[in-house]
């Protein structure tokens, strides 16, 4: 992951780099002579000719790249565009250096990374996997299997597949270590990448855990003392910590090392999304959610758009090592949404919100003791944010209770957290809330069922409250997850699904007449194709994207929605 401890990469301030791989060149690499037909793919190199370019394409495709790769003092190496991107362009895609479980996990196959019930273990070294055929597996036989064979058999006591075990926080780093003999030119990329162990080194415990579970596992446990020093699977460790990107599909959740990817900078409002493509390749393919203009930093995000920045700037600096600075977490109200806001005690209109949210380290003891103050000009209130994150964890495990258990639907349990803390406790777009609605949403969906011209007109006020919901996400998230963002997709797809029963049923009431209803359905028709746009992603990942095919017939049935009622108006 390309930062540093105390800055992210932002288009706000983009660096002077002191370095250039990729500069251009205005003569032609084939007969060295002036140039000034460039290449529309990359942008960084000249041609005489499109006979020239054309000849030079066999040594050029495989650096032929949106991008550039640039360097500067601050924050090290980073992608900057190599021209205009518009909006969905596919920037980069990649081979994973080495896959394999996350720190923490339950039991997976070391096979195929499937959760495995326990109930088969690798004959030779005794790690829980599916069977025979993933015993043999390449990514488990030729990896760890030979060395965990060396020593106790560890793996062999992993029996419980709803617990986690530290056994396995050793596989990934050791899959690493295992590329410097196995593929010295792996090993070489992956050394590119930042460990930051000079930090991770002071934080006591994070480093005496992986002493211990990794460590002590690989060099005594497994008895490759030898050949393996500590420096090296301390830097391995970080590499993984650093560097790596969630896998998560279906029945697999582990992580991948992508050194070309890990160059892009964080910022908690990217320009770009990324994905995995389903096993065994596991490719990494980044998309432009945004347009990006040529010279500007290519950036992603770590974070869920939809958490507060206290809690976003804790996670990277308890998981990246760095403080981020991005626009976002500098603005108390991130950019108007008040995701963060809790509700001012003192007066009735005022919220509380610090007044410099980056002034201290993500991670430091000293956040509980941050004054938030009163947005309301005629309130002075400041409370101390320890009180407030008290209140939060009280609101948070209330809101848990009444979505596992309670008294009534479970529709009617979350509206009643809704109405008991929204603007009362909390910002009506807190984080929290957030949750809740997203949440609702999904629950409204599974709620209605059946042909809605027959059902009874109650349904009718929950779609409306569903369709509520659904705008009041959307107008958050175009502003802190904009553009081709999945959870866009999905909420504009749920609000699909509330739109077109409810014009279904005012038509049928002769609430709204036939044009009415043709004008709304191309209303929905345009904000669909911006979901299968969203979605399209899914299909290059997934052999089988249900929410993008859903969207497909979605489309359909519009259309055929819309040629019906034409008819009957001839």
């Amino acid at each position: 992951m390309n930062s540093t401890l105390t800055a992210n990469n932002h288009l706000e301030s983009q660096p002077t780099p002191s370095s250039d791989e990729g500069e251009k060149s205005e003569k032609c690499p084939v007969c060295q002579e002036n140039a000034d037909k460039i290449c529309s793919g990359c942008s960084s190199v000249f041609y005489c000719s499109t006979i020239h370019q054309k000849e030079h394409w066999k040594n050029h495709k495989e650096s032929c790249r949106p991008y550039v790769i640039k360097k500067n003092e601050v924050y090290g190496r980073y992608l900057v565009a190599a021209r205009d991107l518009p909006q969905g362009t596919i920037v980069l895609t990649e081979s994973p250096l080495v896959v394999g479980p996350k720190r923490t996990t339950y039991p997976v196959c070391l096979g195929c990374h499937q959760r495995v019930d326990c109930s088969y273990h690798c004959s030779k070294c005794g790690f829980p996997v599916c069977n025979e055929s993933c015993e043999n597996n390449p990514n488990h036989s030729e990896n760890e299997c030979p060395i965990f064979q060396k020593g106790h058999s560890i793996g062999s006591r992993i029996t419980d597949p709803t617990s986690c075990h530290p056994a396995y926080e050793a596989v990934t780093p050791l899959r690493c270590i295992l590329l410097r003999s196995r593929d010295p030119a792996k090993w070489a990329r992956l050394n590119t990448m930042e460990h930051h162990n000079e930090y991770r080194s002071t934080l006591t415990t994070l480093w005496n855990r992986n002493e211990v579970n990794t460590l002590k596992l690989i060099r005594e446990w497994y008895k490759m003392k030898d050949e393996y020093d500590a420096e090296t699977i301390h830097t391995c460790i970080g590499f993984v910590d650093v560097n790596c990107f969630e896998i998560k599909y279906q029945n697999i959740e582990i992580c991948g090392l992508y050194p070309e990817t890990s160059l892009m900078g964080h910022d908690c409002v990217p320009n770009t999304v990324h994905a995995t493509t389903t096993g065994p390749s596991f490719r990494m393919i980044v998309r432009t959610s945004l347009p990006i203009r040529k010279g500007e930093i290519i950036s992603t995000s770590y974070v869920d758009a939809l958490k507060t920045t206290t809690r976003r700037r804790k996670f990277l600096k308890n998981t990246k090592y760095f403080d981020c600075f991005c626009p976002r977490c500098k603005d108390p109200t991130e950019f108007g949404t008040f995701l963060s806001a809790m509700k001012c005690g003192q007066c009735s209109s005022g919220y509380l919100l610090p007044k410099n949210p980056v002034e201290i380290s993500g991670s430091s003891p000293d956040l509980d003791q941050v004054l938030w103050y009163c947005t309301s000009s005629s309130c002075s209130n400041s409370v101390k944010y320890g009180k407030l994150a008290s209140i939060l964890n009280k609101v948070e495990k209330e809101i848990e209770s009444a979505d596992s258990c309670g008294v009534g639907s479970r529709i009617s349990r979350l509206e009643r957290m809704l109405k008991k803390f929204s603007g009362k406790v909390l910002h009506p777009n807190h984080a929290l809330m957030l949750g809740l609605m997203k949440t609702l949403t999904r629950a409204y969906l599974n709620e209605w069922n059946g042909n809605e011209l027959e059902i009874k007109m109650e349904m009718m006020e929950m779609l409306q409250r569903k369709k509520e919901l659904c705008l009041q996400l959307l107008h958050v998230l175009d502003l802190v997850d904009p553009g081709l963002s999945r959870p866009r997709g999905v909420t504009l797809y749920q609000l699909f699904t509330a739109e077109l029963p409810i014009a279904r049923i005012q038509l049928s009431q002769g609430e709204i007449t036939g044009d009415d209803f043709i004008a709304k359905v191309d209303e929905i028709l345009e904000y669909l194709t911006t979901t299968k746009t969203i979605l399209d992603l899914d299909r290059l990942i997934v052999d089988y994207p249900t929410l993008a095919l859903s969207v497909d017939k979605a489309i359909d049935t519009m259309y055929e929605e819309k040629s019906r009622v034409q008819e009957l108006l001839k």
